[in-house]
């Protein structure tokens, strides 16, 4: 596949693109890597980011679906994405983006900052936490717009547990984030925005 440079605290670091369908972003296969992903990169794309442990992917911009699978002990922040993200066998993560319809299946403690427009789904899931989203970067605005999705309309705290079905308790496979956790990962993601922008 070609191959694309971007930033990495420390060094450089590839990131592969499909060659064979112009409309897919692939990252796979990397440890201990913060990467800033642009928005020309990944603008109507179809993204998948896999196999990834202990990295960092910041994805400045709109991507036409997100796909996280089998990551590890990362940290995956995103601009709007236009229709769905989906996670698959994560385990300690922290994930944050807006989008309009999110299923996870088989995950566990993983932290999920969101904002998205339909209720999320999880199946074969457990420990994960869910809290609004509220980072935020240059561009922004520009890309919620781009993306369609409403501002106004966030369900981050109306989940879907496929393997719950009582309908009038709290399924025990999810709780919401706690305001103090919130702003420590906002203050993470702070620092490492920094360095990685220097």
């Amino acid at each position: 596949p070609a191959s694309d440079k971007k930033a990495e605290i420390g060094r450089s670091v590839e990131v592969e693109k499909i060659v064979a369908n112009p409309n897919a972003f692939t990252v796979s296969d990397k440890t201990d890597v913060t990467l800033l992903i642009d928005h020309e990169d990944i603008k109507n794309k179809d993204v998948t980011l896999s196999r990834l442990v202990n990295c960092v992917v910041f994805i400045h911009g709109s991507p036409n679906t997100l796909h996280l699978i089998t990551l590890e002990s990362c940290r995956i922040v995103s601009g709007p994405v236009m229709t769905s993200v989906m996670v698959e066998h994560s385990v300690n993560g922290v994930f944050a983006f807006p989008c309009q319809q999110l299923r996870v299946h088989n995950t566990k403690s993983t932290d999920f900052h969101i904002h998205v427009t339909t209720r999320a789904i999880i199946e074969d899931t457990t420990g994960v936490r869910f809290g609004p989203y509220r980072y935020s970067y240059d561009g922004l605005d520009a890309h919620y717009e781009e993306s369609g999705l409403d501002r106004d309309r966030n369900n981050w705290d109306d989940i879907d547990d496929f393997n719950w079905l009582v309908n009038n308790k709290q399924s025990p496979n999810w709780t919401k984030i706690p305001q103090d956790d919130q702003e420590l990962f906002l203050d993470e993601l702070k620092h490492k925005k920094i360095l990685i922008e220097r």
